[in-house]
């Protein structure tokens, strides 16, 4: 059988998720989390509603080693721009110095809103660069699992921090520098964004690949879409953290990976896991398909995520199919 090559399905969760980024909740439920699910909404669209600058701090924690990048971000009032690799802000798509075009997908209206798994609360925040501000803690059973810092005067997103289970901060985004600018035009001080992934919207996923309505602690399917080399990219979201989940049929080339990161057993099988400022990459084999799972969850999430993706076993025809494609490829 033809080897394919593990970097190549890494390259595309780092470069082509949404994930890193939140995701907007059309239609979220009014309950009495409502005033935190208007000021969420509000955050979601309000660093797109007018030109900036400004340079955002990502702090995360590597194995017990605290690691920090900062990252430039523009928007010229549509969309959004970065130098490096961005995570953590409403509508950014992950990018790197090579395609640093940070645009969302059309939202899809099966977004979850966030009440169904948290308990929301809202109280006033310490000022962030002289701007008076919101925080709202999203808590389950008791323990605060994001806390997102909102600017009072403009609805904008400007610090968001994630905790695991047990109530550990893993990711630190925050806002160090902002500057509103004008006319809305793209910033000269990066280039203009490149289309370097190209998907299509599609109704549903066929075997052997998996996208069960439902995987881990409450993420739901929001979205199904087919790149250009047949990779089957499935979104999740819980309303405030998502999954992007890539499928590729195929054997994993363990020795072509990035020699970073690390190698567990979770479910049975070999994961290799990937930390950086953008969150988990996780990669791994089964039934003949490599899957990639790209987040801005924390890792405590991720195994009960590895154990519901579940790719079917190929049929003996797709395995005589893939030992001809594997003679001639």
């Amino acid at each position: 059988m033809r080897v394919r090559s593990a970097q190549v399905l890494l390259a595309v969760g780092l470069v082509g998720c949404t994930a890193l980024g939140f995701t907007s909740a059309v239609g979220a439920r009014r309950s009495s989390n409502a005033p935190a699910l208007t000021a969420i909404e509000r955050a979601r669209t309000a660093a797109v509603a007018q030109p900036f600058s400004a340079v955002v701090e990502v702090s995360w924690n590597d194995g017990g080693t605290l690691q920090t990048e900062r990252v430039n971000v523009a928007g010229d009032g549509r969309q959004m721009y970065a130098e490096g690799v961005v995570l953590g802000a409403q509508g950014f798509r992950a990018g790197t110095t090579e395609s640093p075009a940070i645009g969302s997908k059309q939202t899809p209206a099966t977004m979850p809103t966030p009440s169904q798994k948290y308990r929301l609360q809202m109280r006033p925040g310490t000022p962030v660069l002289n701007r008076p501000t919101t925080v709202v803690d999203a808590s389950v059973d008791g323990v605060v699992r994001e806390r997102w810092t909102l600017d009072d005067t403009t609805g904008m997103l400007i610090g968001r921090d994630a905790y695991n289970g047990a109530g550990e901060l893993t990711r630190r985004v925050a806002l160090v520098e902002l500057a509103w600018t004008g006319p809305a035009t793209p910033p000269t001080t990066m280039p203009p964004p490149k289309d370097t992934v190209s998907e299509t919207e599609i109704e549903t996923v066929k075997a052997p690949f998996a996208a069960p309505a439902t995987v881990g602690a409450g993420y739901r399917i929001v979205g199904r879409y087919r790149m250009d080399d047949g990779t089957i990219h499935v979104l999740y979201s819980d309303g405030l953290r998502d999954l992007s989940v890539f499928q590729q049929r195929g054997d994993l080339d363990w020795d072509a990976l990035p020699a970073e990161g690390r190698t567990e057993m979770v479910d049975g099988g070999k994961t290799r896991q990937y930390l950086a400022a953008s969150g988990w990459t996780w990669i791994w084999e089964r039934n003949g398909v490599v899957v990639t799972v790209v987040t801005d969850t924390t890792a405590d999430e991720l195994p009960a995520v590895v154990s519901e993706l579940k790719p079917a076993k190929p049929s003996g025809w797709d395995r005589f199919r893939s030992w001809v494609r594997g003679l001639f490829g």
